[in-house]
């Protein structure tokens, strides 16, 4: 298992398990990405930003705008 301490998100060791990584990145970041968000961004099956702003440092990543 390993851990992103600073939201308190766990990845479990997906491949083992064969099961779909999502990560959706803080909606308290706009202007820059977090350590954990560059971190699992490549291994993401998918990957949500909460501001179109952050677009720009995840390209490929889904807009989904506020979800809490």
């Amino acid at each position: 298992m390993y851990g992103c301490s600073g939201h308190g998100s766990y990845v479990l060791d997906y491949e083992t398990f064969r099961k779909k990584l999502i990560y959706i990145e803080s909606f308290a970041k706009i202007s820059s990405p977090t350590q954990s968000g560059k971190l699992l961004y490549k291994f993401a099956d998918r990957f949500y930003v909460q501001w179109e702003s952050m677009k720009k440092f995840y390209p490929d990543a889904l807009y989904c705008g506020y979800i809490y």
